[in-house]
């Protein structure tokens, strides 16, 4: 970290941090030296993964920005084809693949000490937790998991998903006030998280 930076401060340019997922276990953060040592991606294909990621972040944040939104960091699960292409294998910029903070309160916040105001998943993470998951265990987060939850007026994900002016806006952000049921699925496997 720079000399002097504070939490939730922007990096003066986007990294990558590059993570694989094992057979067993949490997803294992990774240096591109060892990727390259374990044979996992050849020099020209990690410097293409990086390239990719960091375009289709600076690309998400442009429309993040359109819709008062700061897009802080997400993940791109990238894989390489029978034919040595690399392609994106998996959701891009959605609230659970991302985190998203209300770009019109960040600065205030930030000057202040507070949290930004967070539009993402991290409510459900927050909810596990209370509800005894450790997560230093391999215990996997389903068995901690309540069956149900009631959504508050704002956690995130309607707001992420709110049309542009025109547009209609999702069954699901209309129907916000029902209980919703949902089930753990196993983890995502990113690949290249960019921060």
């Amino acid at each position: 970290m720079p000399e002097g930076m504070r939490k939730n401060e922007p990096f003066a340019a986007p990294i990558v941090t590059p993570s694989t997922k094992p057979d067993v276990g949490h997803d294992e953060n990774i240096s591109k030296d060892e990727i390259l040592a374990r044979g996992l991606a050849t020099p020209a294909v990690l410097d293409r993964a990086e390239d990719y990621a960091l375009r289709m972040f600076a690309h998400g944040q442009k429309l993040a920005e359109a819709r008062g939104l700061i897009l802080v960091d997400t993940k791109y699960e990238m894989g390489i084809t029978a034919d040595q292409e690399l392609i994106v294998i998996d959701e891009v910029h959605t609230p659970d693949s991302s985190r998203y903070w209300l770009r019109a309160t960040y600065d205030d916040r930030l000057a202040n000490g507070s949290e930004p105001e967070s539009l993402d998943k991290e409510f459900v993470r927050r909810m596990i937790v209370d509800n005894g998951y450790d997560i230093t265990s391999s215990v996997h987060p389903k068995n901690s998991s309540p069956t149900t939850f009631e959504p508050k007026p704002r956690d995130g994900t309607c707001v992420v998903l709110k049309p542009s002016p025109g547009q209609r806006s999702s069954p699901a952000c209309r129907a916000s006030t029902r209980s919703w049921r949902f089930s753990t699925k196993s983890a995502r496997r990113p690949r290249l998280v960019t921060e």
